[in-house]
Parts: C-alpha cells; sequence; structure tokens
C-alpha cells in the first residue's frame, strides 16, 4: 500500500506545485500560528509535499534557534522541496 501511495503522489508532484499548493497556504499558518509553533524548539512536519508551506514556516514563524524536519512520502516531492530551497 505505501509503495503505490508513493507512486500516486511521485505521478502527481508536478500537477499539485502547479495547482493546489497554494491554494491552502493560508490555512497553514493559520494553524500552525494557533498552535504555538512559532515558540517550538523542533517541528516534525509530516507530508511536506513540495516545500512550499515548510520554506514560508521557516522563514516567517520560526526563530533562528528552531528545527524544522519536513519529511513525505514522494520522493518527487522531496526533491521539489530540496529544489525550493
Amino acid at each position: 500500500m505505501e509503495i503505490k501511495q508513493a507512486k500516486y503522489w511521485d505521478n502527481l508532484s508536478h500537477h499539485y506545485i502547479k495547482y493546489v499548493e497554494n491554494s491552502y497556504l493560508q490555512s497553514f499558518i493559520t494553524l500552525a500560528i494557533h498552535t504555538n509553533a512559532p515558540e517550538a524548539r523542533t517541528i516534525l512536519e509530516v507530508g511536506c509535499g513540495s516545500g512550499q508551506h515548510s520554506l514560508h514556516f521557516a522563514l516567517t514563524l520560526l526563530s533562528q534557534s528552531s528545527v524544522l524536519v519536513a519529511s513525505d512520502i514522494s520522493d518527487a516531492m522531496i526533491e521539489g522541496a530540496i529544489n525550493r530551497c
């Protein structure tokens, strides 16, 4: 099952990056603020996708001493996140 999910997201990654990722950025930011994430020292983001939210989060909401660990089941999504940074 995990391999099927990874392949699904690998195949979808280009469309996701182009059409989907901007649609819920504000919701992500609002959630992060309301969970006291800006005060956290370490945050694990599961399902980071192409990294747009990870990058925005790291640059605008976290202190310089904080660590953000971003992960995803899809190699293509992780590759997109690495390229974004």
